[in-house]
């Protein structure tokens, strides 16, 4: 069960304001307010931690450190200028306060481009990561079965499409270094994945994501679509496109 930030005696958290209704069965540990703006399920929620409060607003169809947008974030002691009460509710106004101000379409995470949920042929969206480094989307083949992790290093003799139902996409926050990768398992680390392409420096996630695309339309036309040379050039001109 989470564990919501405790209210002052007598504070009602409001059910509804302009458009975003409360949900108490949220199951993270924040006081939650949703608003559904077509495909984009957005959400305010209040959380606490040690010595400190925050109101934070998300998209909630990304996940990670980073996909989280704080809109008000307070230090507070029970012996100092702050009690633990007034920070809970100072935070819950400023989240009342952002939502009675909010105007549809006018927020979107600048690290979620919308591009990635539109999912490469033959493959669904598993999962969409935003970290302080990076930025991780993760591709899981339609009719394959799911993997989060494989036990006693039991890896498939030949990386492939066909033994691999990840297909994971990377790019480095400030750089956009990206990396384009086959992985057999959810929780594959960078040892246990297998690159499909070396797309160029800098290109970016949308170069990445076209990268990813053209590897899957290649194995769903049945071609190899591994690249023997993974580094190499011709890997680059096949897979990648700086378009």
């Amino acid at each position: 069960m989470p564990t919501k930030p405790r209210l002052p005696d007598g504070f009602d958290l409001p059910t509804a304001v302009n458009g975003w209704i409360h949900d108490p069965d949220d199951r993270t540990n924040g006081h939650c307010w949703q608003y559904e703006q077509g495909e984009r399920p957005l959400a305010i929620r209040v959380f606490e931690s040690l010595g400190n409060s925050y109101a934070a607003v998300t998209d909630d169809r990304t996940s990670g450190l980073e996909s989280k947008e704080r809109i008000v974030d307070l230090d507070h002691d029970d012996r100092g200028d702050l009690s633990h009460e007034e920070a809970i509710v100072t935070a819950i106004e400023a989240a009342i306060e952002w939502m009675n101000n909010y105007s549809e379409g006018e927020w979107s995470h600048p690290r979620i481009h919308e591009a990635a949920f539109q999912p490469p042929v033959g493959y669904e969206l598993a999962s969409y990561r935003i970290n302080s480094r990076t930025t991780t989307i993760l591709y899981h083949q339609t009719d394959a079965r799911e993997v989060d992790r494989l036990a006693g290093g039991n890896f498939p003799d030949e990386m492939s499409a066909d033994s691999c139902p990840y297909l994971k996409v990377e790019t480095w926050a400030g750089s956009g270094n990206s990396t384009v990768a086959l992985a057999p398992s959810k929780g594959a680390h960078d040892n246990e994945q297998q690159e499909i392409a070396d797309p160029p420096e800098e290109c970016g996630i949308e170069v990445a994501l076209t990268t990813a695309r053209e590897f899957a339309r290649s194995f769903i036309d049945g071609d190899d679509p591994v690249p023997a040379d993974p580094t190499g050039q011709t890997s680059l001109g096949r897979f990648a496109s700086q378009g």
